[in-house]
Formats: C-alpha cells, structure tokens, sequence
C-alpha cells in the first residue's frame, strides 16, 4: 500500500504533466510553440498533448482517491483538432513572401548566381566534388515553388478536399524555410561562393585563353599561314 506522502507526491507529478500538456497545446494552436517539428504539423502534436492529458487524467482517476485530485484535472479537455492543422496559415504565407524577397536580395546569393557555375559543373561532377551548389540555389527554388503551390491551394477547393491526415506539405515547406534565420541562409551562399569562386575563375581563364588561340588560327588563315599538325594538337 502506497504512502500517503507517495500518493500527495504523485498528484503533484500528474498535475504538474498535465499543466505541461495543456500550456503546449495552446502554444500550438496559437502559432506561438518556440520549437515546433519542421516536418510535421501543429495539429499531430496537438493530438500528442491531447492524448497525453487524457491519459492522465484517467491515471488519476485510478491511483488517486477524490479528495487528492490536482485541480489541473478538473480543467475541460482541449477540443480534437484536424491532424494536418497548421497553426497561422495567411501570416505564414504574408512571411514567406516577405523572407523570399529578402533573401533573394542578399548580396551573398546574387555573387553565387553571378558566377557561372552551372556552364561548367553539372549536378553529378557538383555533388561528386561535395560542393552541392545545386542543393543550395534549390533551397531558394524549392521556396519559391512551395510559396506559389501553398497560395493556389488555399485559393482553391483542394484544400477543402483534403482528408485531416493528409499533409499540407506545401505550406509546411513555406514555413520551414521562412523560419531559417539569415544567418542560416548567408552561411549556406558563402559557403558555396568559397568553394566555386576559384573553380570558376580557372575555367574562365581556360576558357577565355581557348577563345584567344581560335581567333589567332582564324587570322593566321586569313593572312595565309601554312597551318602543320601541332597547330591542332594531333602531334
């Protein structure tokens, strides 16, 4: 038989649970969670807290006797809310407009595309070389597109066609990307602005000393030059 001061100590555990529980699902229904799943939406752990209050109330009730109950017990269980529930859908849409244009301004971003990278590199060399330039210049990308899918579907009927455990990938992905800090993103540009810089520089330059040796062959034929094998490399 449990003492009674083991019994006092387990009422204050379980209030103490449910309090925990309860203050994290409003925090999710409002928008306001400090750390919330980038994968996932606020509604599945809504319904974690939800079920974890239950759970403990009926904990309560079969370990407890009345006059013992925390009066976190007595306060009424939060509605079931859909599983694919996103917390602030129209403010995460007005953000990720405002965050795309900021970050399509930074200054790290324009140098990367100004380099022309993608002329020299494609994606298998980019990613064999672990420079993955292509996966960081699709994180703007993937923004953009998952930005303009979100604002279709919320001005569509395919949102109302949508099951509650089907998940709103798109304005998921909006708000993950919206959230990533400028220093997250400014770290990624100058991360790839360091590693192409050189290679970039290097092609031109053999580029440009190709271009050179194709116009003197192309002046030498025009003034009559006598043109021998080594001229073409074939020697």
């Amino acid at each position: 038989m449990e003492r009674s001061e083991d019994i006092k100590c387990k009422s204050i555990e379980y209030g103490n649970i449910i309090c925990k529980a309860f203050n994290q699902w409003y925090a999710l229904k409002n928008g306001i969670q400090e750390v919330v799943d980038p994968f996932y939406p606020e509604g599945s752990a809504m319904e974690t807290c939800r079920n974890t209050i239950i759970r403990y109330k009926e904990k309560i009730v079969n370990e407890l006797p009345e006059e013992l109950y925390p009066e976190e017990y007595y306060l009424d269980t939060p509605e079931e809310y859909p599983h694919n529930y996103i917390a602030r859908e129209d403010e995460l849409l007005t953000l990720g407009e405002k965050r795309l244009k900021e970050i399509k301004q930074m200054p790290e971003y324009r140098k990367m595309l100004e380099y022309k990278y993608e002329k020299y590199y494609d994606k298998k060399t980019d990613k064999r070389n672990n420079i993955y330039y292509y996966a960081v210049k699709g994180y703007v990308e993937n923004f953009e597109q998952a930005l303009h899918s979100a604002e279709n579907e919320r001005n569509s009927c395919d949102s109302i066609k949508k099951s509650c455990y089907d998940f709103k990938q798109d304005i998921m992905d909006v708000r993950r990307y919206a959230r990533y800090s400028d220093e997250w993103w400014k770290g990624a540009f100058e991360r790839c602005l360091y590693l192409i810089k050189d290679l970039c520089s290097q092609e031109e330059k053999q580029e440009n000393n190709s271009n050179e040796g194709i116009h003197l062959l192309a002046d030498n034929y025009e003034n009559g030059y006598q043109f021998s094998l080594l001229d073409f490399g074939l020697c």
